[in-house]
């Protein structure tokens, strides 16, 4: 550690002489410092006691140690670490569901609920998951290096942890994920990227409530589209959105002509035969299209429209969209000009997705009490983590 000081004042005592010996290096020693850290400075100004006005004197280093060199680190952090907490010990742990209501009862005994959190925080003690020697040292090891409260992390859920949900009777565990398993969205035919939900719902299906998504794991995601899977798509596994793709995408190493809008605000284009071939399956699909690359801006449909792709010839050398108003008003020839479905659903369309996924958390404790009980068995007692609310709710 290095401080930022230029000036030291150095007050000495009994010093009878206006002539104060100079000195290039001054070296002192602070009793208590269990390392001598150097601490530079530009000068250095002696008061000498009986001396007046107090001759200054310059030095061009000074090295010196610190008593308590343990400076505080203040730091703020909402870092949540991609770290997952060891699996052996929270599998035995006991997790809770902790909502914030505030409950008011009257002399009637009737009351009145106030909703604090529109979602709930989950809780997980650990200690019940120590059983042996290694758990406990690496219950030790993983807390040293989240710095107890400090970083926050990946949890594994061992009671719910995926996006299905175990309805068999006598069911040992969820059923295996499928890209049906929970609804995260429906088509508008701009909307491309939609949250991963998990909606947990009563018998009747007139209570729910539907909880983000926001640490799926890695390599665990499905997305279908009206039931059925699709692969055009990708996830931020740190925030839970998915993105969906264009599932065709076309540039053209020919020219192209784009033809000018008819009275039904349908405009042409026109390439080779095949061209347009892999654009067929979404013909009346209600999918719109992104065009590119024209130098008439107005020939360019971008991701924030909705272009319906209307038709495609035969021979699928020519393509028939639905410009919407103030675009596609002119003819135009151009070579490279490029095509791609709309990567947004079409309106009505349901988008579902499964996963299995973390609850981030953190220590709830800056101390960790271990103890070992036996030969090879250790244990900690009441060791609590709390989850972690993503900073952008």
């Amino acid at each position: 550690m290095t401080t930022g000081v230029t000036q030291l004042n150095l007050d000495v005592v009994g010093h009878t002489s206006a002539a104060v010996p100079r000195f290039t290096q001054i070296v002192p020693l602070v009793v208590g410092g269990p390392v001598n850290p150097l601490r530079f400075f530009s000068r250095v100004e002696t008061d000498v006691l009986g001396t007046q006005p107090a001759p200054v004197r310059n030095f061009t280093q000074i090295n010196f140690s610190i008593l308590a060199t343990r400076t505080p680190i203040y730091r703020f952090t909402n870092v949540i670490l991609p770290d997952v907490f060891p699996y052996d010990i929270s599998y035995n742990s006991v997790g809770s569901t902790r909502f914030a209501t505030d409950v008011i009862v009257v002399d009637s005994g009737d009351d009145q609920r106030t909703q604090r959190w529109a979602q709930p925080l989950m809780e997980y003690d650990i200690a019940y998951g120590v059983r042996t020697m290694e758990q406990l040292q690496a219950l030790i090891a993983f807390f040293r290096a989240m710095r107890g409260r400090l970083y926050a992390f990946n949890y594994r859920d061992v009671v719910d942890h995926t996006s299905s949900v175990a309805v068999v009777t006598e069911a040992r565990a969820a059923p295996p994920i499928t890209s049906r398993d929970q609804i995260i969205g429906t088509g508008d035919g701009l909307t491309y990227i939609f949250q991963v939900m998990k909606t947990y719902t009563t018998p009747s299906g007139q209570a729910n409530q539907s909880r983000p998504i926001t640490r799926p794991e890695a390599g665990t995601v499905r997305v279908a589209i009206n039931s059925n899977e699709v692969s055009s798509w990708s996830v931020d596994t740190t925030t839970g959105l998915v993105t969906m793709q264009s599932p065709v995408t076309l540039t053209l190493g020919h020219s192209v002509t784009k033809s000018a809008r008819g009275a039904l605000s349908v405009a042409t284009i026109t390439g080779n035969p095949g061209d347009f071939s892999a654009f067929a399956p979404y013909v009346g699909t209600g999918r719109g299209v992104i065009t590119s690359g024209f130098s008439n801006s107005a020939n360019n449909v971008p991701i924030s429209q909705n272009a319906p792709l209307m038709g495609v010839s035969g021979d699928g050398g020519v393509i028939s969209v639905q410009y919407p108003g103030n675009y596609g008003l002119n003819a135009e020839v151009k070579t490279g000009a490029s095509i791609s479905i709309h990567p947004a659903p079409a309106p009505g369309d349901v988008v579902s997705a499964g996963f299995a996924f973390f609850v981030p958390v953190r220590f709830d404790t800056d101390t960790l009490p271990v103890q070992l009980e036996d030969y090879g068995i250790g244990s900690s007692n009441s060791v609590k983590l709390i989850e972690v609310r993503p900073s952008a709710w």
